[in-house]
């Protein structure tokens, strides 16, 4: 399956975490220190996490009543929930690093260059496409919840 031809308008999830095996991410803002994207593949669901070492595609064949986004939340992510644009134009010379952002922003069709942490992403889909994505906050208690009224990029 070749994700990016036929992901446009199609069902997507960020999901952010905090978790990082990279001592050198623990800089990055809590919370949002590394993400991966969900694509909906009804009925089941395309995960692509880009680590350090790798790159994981894992499919999910889920029920239908299954809410993957609430099942991350619970599990103390922050997610978007939304749609996956249009493919843009090809830039002229993209350069960048190949990173968890830099991937999901190919994925999602996202032409930001200057959007490089978990948290410049999280912010920008937030402001430049505010109708388009939803954010379910972490459900866990030491877990800070983002509102996108108070988002600086």
């Amino acid at each position: 399956m070749i994700i990016s031809q036929g992901s446009g308008g199609r069902s997507a999830m960020v999901v952010f975490v905090d978790h990082t095996e990279c001592y050198w991410l623990q800089t990055l803002k809590p919370g949002f220190r590394h993400c991966f994207v969900a694509f909906e593949h009804a009925p089941a669901w395309v995960i692509c996490d880009s680590l350090k070492c790798h790159m994981e595609l894992t499919l999910l064949d889920l029920p239908e009543w299954f809410d993957l986004g609430r099942h991350y939340a619970n599990q103390g992510h922050h997610v978007l929930v939304g749609r996956a644009g249009a493919r843009a134009p090809r830039p002229v010379m993209a350069v960048a690093p190949l990173t968890c952002v830099s991937v999901a922003k190919r994925l999602l069709a996202v032409r930001a260059a200057w959007v490089w942490t978990p948290w410049q992403l999280f912010s920008h889909l937030l402001h430049a496409q505010p109708q388009v994505w939803r954010y379910i906050a972490p459900r866990e208690a030491h877990a800070r919840h983002v509102h996108a009224s108070t988002i600086d990029a």
